[in-house]
């Protein structure tokens, strides 16, 4: 029970730290959009942060890496993404949100690989379940985003000021984390061979954030051209994220018992048939329904992929690993997804843009089958 107690801080961090994405993610497009941007500048806006997780992430996790100080780098992160994110609140112009979301993301690329890193060694120390410890997430994001959704205007500063107020906690919070992680072996560099293992699920899972991107960067501006109403943004988002909350509840009952590469490959098809339904319907009840099959889009997808770095990657590499996985997947295809949905939505409008993602997750799934293990090819 002790050793249960010791995750709580990792839990509430989590919590904390979703409950903010569980506002900006949905709603922050939608209040730029009502602030006088474009699609292409929001997309632009948005590619920001997944631009810098190329770099960033991959800097602090490696420092926490070589110096041991897993939890002390990971509370800098945290105050230093409250206060970035405190200057959105002064902006007013394409150029003010640019420079805030830039000096937000500097700092908030890196909070999950350094959580995420901690949490597997923590629930490998006390014999629980990462899935579980992840849900605490997932309920944080679903909470915020349904009651956003139904009670706080989409223009109104509520969009700003309450993930502000979650990041202050999450911030506080980090600070009484405690560090599992051994650092008797200190490995300076990052195993070549086991690069070369990650690449076909780093690319896979790529494919899949960028076939993600006109869900996360679009929805609002999707449901606003269809005609519906704000609600069905936050609906969406909620049954989603309620969806995922149940796979991750029994994925180590289900899913657990299968190698993660079929696991992937299930969650890649399942959001092809996601993507494929939201280009074809218009309605609001279509759109809630197939946020259903969030479930496998991010729960069983995202758990899988941590479940193989957690089997492949040692523990005093975990950080390094994690920040890889973050740089490439988040990084790299959030940048490319983001950028290439502003521009998308302008020219294809969703259905046509939701249809291609239904396509690139299919790429998504073939690549996953090539994912192998350390014990055959390292």
């Amino acid at each position: 029970m002790r050793r249960l107690r010791s995750l709580a801080p990792l839990a509430g961090v989590y919590a904390l730290y979703f409950a903010s994405t569980g506002v900006t993610l949905p709603f922050l497009p939608g209040y730029l959009g009502r602030r006088g941007l474009t699609a292409t500048e929001i997309g632009f806006l948005l590619a920001i942060q997944p631009a810098i997780a190329l770099v960033a992430p991959r800097i602090f996790c490696s420092l926490a890496d070589r110096t041991g100080k897993h939890a002390r780098v990971l509370t800098i992160m945290a105050g230093g993404t409250t206060a970035a994110f405190a200057t959105l609140l002064l902006a007013g112009s394409f150029a003010g949100y640019a420079a805030g979301l830039f000096l937000y993301a500097v700092f908030v690329t890196s909070i999950v690989p350094l959580v995420d890193s901690l949490s597997i060694e923590a629930v490998r120390r006390a014999g629980a379940s990462y899935s579980h410890l992840r849900l605490f997430g997932s309920i944080g994001f679903v909470c915020t985003s349904l009651s956003v959704g139904l009670l706080v205007e989409a223009e109104g500063s509520g969009v700003l000021l309450l993930p502000l107020v979650f990041l202050a906690a999450a911030s506080v919070l980090a600070a009484t984390v405690r560090s599992d992680i051994s650092t008797a072996r200190v490995v300076e560099a990052f195993d070549p061979a086991l690069r070369r293992l990650l690449t076909p699920l780093l690319a896979a899972s790529a494919l899949h954030w960028i076939a993600c991107a006109p869900y996360h960067g679009s929805l609002a501006l999707h449901v606003h051209a269809l005609g519906l109403p704000n609600w069905v943004v936050g609906t969406s988002a909620a049954v989603g994220v309620v969806a995922e909350i149940g796979v991750m509840l029994l994925y180590p009952r289900f899913l657990e018992r299968f190698d993660p590469r079929r696991v992937l490959v299930l969650a890649f098809l399942a959001s092809a048939a996601r993507w494929l339904g939201m280009s074809a319907t218009t309605s609001a009840s279509g759109i809630v329904a197939l946020s259903l099959l969030h479930g496998f889009t991010f729960g069983a997808f995202y758990v899988a992929a941590m479940g193989f770095l957690a089997r492949e990657v040692p523990a005093e590499q975990r950080a390094r690993g994690q920040g890889l996985y973050g740089a490439i997947t988040f990084g790299g295809g959030g940048l490319i997804g983001f950028a290439v949905s502003g521009y998308g939505f302008d020219w294809l409008g969703g259905r046509g843009l939701f249809a291609i993602a239904a396509g690139v997750e299919i790429v998504a799934a073939v690549v996953a089958m090539g994912i192998g293990r350390r014990s055959a090819r390292v």
